[in-house]
């Protein structure tokens, strides 16, 4: 296993990544990674979903770029209440 190999040569490895079985598995791991969004220490917008089969990667290949074995699934944007204290009315060295 690639992942188990990088961990033993020191790369930090996210405890939070799973090999998921089925898509119910793969919904599930979203849900359960988007209640723990806020608690994390650091921002995410989403998960990333991947064929971890090499043969598989390299048979799909990429389109403009982008892989077809992979792909993200974004959570619904953080929103929140806020007050404007002031505004600062500044022209620019063009006159705008």
């Amino acid at each position: 296993d690639s992942v188990q190999k990088f961990a033993e040569w020191g790369f930090k490895i996210s405890p939070l990544m799973v090999r998921a079985k089925s898509v119910d598995d793969l919904v599930a791991h979203y849900h359960l990674i988007e209640a723990q969004r806020s608690s994390l220490g650091y921002d995410i917008d989403g998960v990333v979903y991947k064929v971890d089969q090499l043969e598989l990667q390299r048979r799909w290949g990429f389109a403009t770029g982008e892989p077809r074995w992979a792909i993200a699934h974004k959570f619904p944007a953080e929103q929140a209440m806020t007050t404007v204290l002031r505004i600062d009315i500044q022209v620019g060295r063009t006159g705008t």
